[in-house]
């Protein structure tokens, strides 16, 4: 009896369960380890996870109507815990029920280290049963969720309901160290529909959230007004107080206000060094209110004054803002890509911006009080003058340090209180600004020739800008992952190189006439090849 003692007190020291789950285990309506993932998750979060981890294997079709309890069990990275569809066949699907409040998920995880979630989709089972597809959160100020992987899945909420958030990564207990933040998560081909918000990942700027990835995401359906559609604050995807951020390869889009700001992709606080944000794609933002305090922006970037922050922004398109303003407020109120912070500096390059609206809405393709390099960009603004007067609109409008800038494209309907750009003055022309602010030297004021005003790629046989931008060190794709020239175009995509037409036998016959006729040879030997 004292060995059996001795023994069970050896195991509850070490930690060491005989119960702990590892290896390969099914979820099957019928005939697996498990019928739900409430039975799945209960088993994780009671038994732990064994040596090598734990894999959860779904069967495609499976759909199961459930609340599942919050994941509070933890993975390692030698022991990792997975759930992913195992099988040709659609992704299963979680219908969650929701309890009340606001924290309602088809799938959260507390505190959780190393856990992938991989083509488990969430649908609500209600219109006001849940918040949340997936939430993220840590457990205590010292025990942040880390290393999580969420990929491969759709969320569908209900807009209607302002409180939906496809992703919601959240400090719900302020860190007080790193250990205590949600860093090194992964968000990765995620389909986000009829959500008021696509995703937020909420930091705290003391210890933010670190080296988080966003990418390959697509927020909103293919038709109009699929995001939010209301009269409260929306964002496509807004990231709050993180440092390291990488946001690329995600299009944003269908998101419609009918009063408050509007958000396509928000960087708030962003903090540190190495963000990278490139090779989005942000389109049909929409305020259809008429007030100046509804802003629409495409891509917002703040900072704190008192941080020193850095960071590239390369190869995304913006277009297709709109807003209902039909009066003459001066206050931009659509302003296409912006930077705020005394102390951020971001290399700007290789974007294409383009603005479309009627005489009324002031705006601007870019917008500055930071500290900017800006290189090989299309800030195209192709709204008409304001024929009473007052309303300006601009392609670039500067109040804080342009550190270098060349190689870009403005261009700009003429007309009374349109501006290339604004810096201490506002410059009609690029002439004008040239000679305002010293820089741009080989930039032009031409149409980029786009291909519409829906496709920012351009045509390539007879835009000006094609060839006419400055090779950038470590941006060697664009938008597409098509090879940037040696002599790389302008703007978010590169220009597809022009190849002549072989001609055929026949034309050949009508060339070798021609020379004859003209006396340049009366003898020539066709070959086979």
């Amino acid at each position: 009896m004292k060995k059996a003692c001795f023994l069970f007190l050896a195991l509850f020291t070490t930690g060491v369960s005989w119960g702990q789950l590892a290896g390969s285990k099914t979820i099957k309506a019928s005939g697996g380890d498990y019928s739900t993932f409430t039975q799945a998750i209960t088993a994780l979060n009671t038994s732990g996870v064994g040596a090598g981890g734990v894999t959860f294997n779904v069967d495609p079709d499976l759909v199961s109507v459930e609340t599942c309890p919050v994941i509070t069990a933890t993975g390692t990275s030698a022991n990792p815990v997975v759930f992913q569809k195992s099988g040709a066949g659609a992704n299963p699907v979680i219908k969650p029920t929701g309890i009340g409040g606001t924290a309602d998920a088809g799938i959260a995880i507390r505190g959780g280290d190393y856990i992938t979630f991989d083509g488990i989709d969430v649908a609500t089972n209600s219109d006001f049963g849940v918040e949340h597809g997936y939430y993220v959160s840590n457990f205590s100020n010292t025990n942040g969720a880390q290393h999580n992987t969420i990929k491969n899945c759709t969320i569908t909420l209900f807009r209607g309901y302002v409180n939906t958030r496809g992703i919601y990564q959240n400090a719900a207990a302020n860190p007080t160290n790193a250990t205590g933040a949600n860093s090194y998560n992964t968000y990765e081909n995620i389909f986000v529909q009829n959500s008021y918000w696509g995703m937020y990942l909420k930091g705290l700027g003391t210890f933010p959230d670190l080296s988080c990835v966003v990418k390959n995401n697509t927020v909103g359906a293919a038709s109009a007004n699929d995001i939010a559609n209301g009269s409260s604050l929306a964002c496509g995807i807004r990231i709050f107080a993180s440092s390291g951020i990488s946001v690329f390869d995600n299009e944003i889009r269908n998101i419609t206000v009918t009063a408050s700001p509007l958000y396509g992709l928000y960087l708030e606080t962003l903090k540190g060094t190495s963000n990278n944000i490139y090779n989005n794609k942000i389109h049909d933002l929409a305020s259809t209110h008429w007030a100046y305090t509804s802003i629409v922006y495409g891509m917002l970037i703040t900072t704190l004054n008192s941080n020193i922050v850095n960071g590239n922004v390369y190869n995304n398109m913006i277009y297709a803002l709109q807003h209902g303003a039909d009066g003459t407020a001066t206050t931009k109120v659509i302003q296409a890509m912006g930077l705020t912070g005394t102390n951020a500096a971001f290399n700007i390059c290789f974007n294409s911006v383009r603005i479309d609206e009627d005489a009324y809405p002031a705006s601007t393709c870019f917008y500055n009080t930071g500290i900017v390099s800006l290189k090989n960009n299309i800030f195209a603004n192709f709204s008409p003058p304001d024929p009473t007067g007052p309303i300006s609109k601009f392609c670039i409008s500067n109040s804080g340090v342009i550190s270098d800038a060349d190689h870009n494209d403005y261009h700009i309907i003429s007309g009374t209180n349109n501006y290339v750009g604004s810096s201490g003055n506002n410059y009609a022309t690029l002439a004008d600004w040239k000679a305002g602010t010293g820089f741009d030297a080989n930039s032009v004021d031409r149409d980029p020739m786009f291909q519409s005003a829906t496709d920012l790629h351009i045509q390539p046989v007879i835009s000006p800008v094609r060839g006419a931008g400055v090779t950038i060190p470590g941006i060697t794709t664009d938008i597409d992952g098509n090879i940037r020239s040696d002599q790389p175009t302008i703007g978010a995509a590169e220009a597809p190189p022009i190849v002549a037409p072989i001609p055929t036998v026949s034309e050949w016959g009508l060339i070798l006439l021609g020379l004859t006729l003209l006396g340049f040879g009366t003898i020539f030997i066709l070959r086979r090849g």
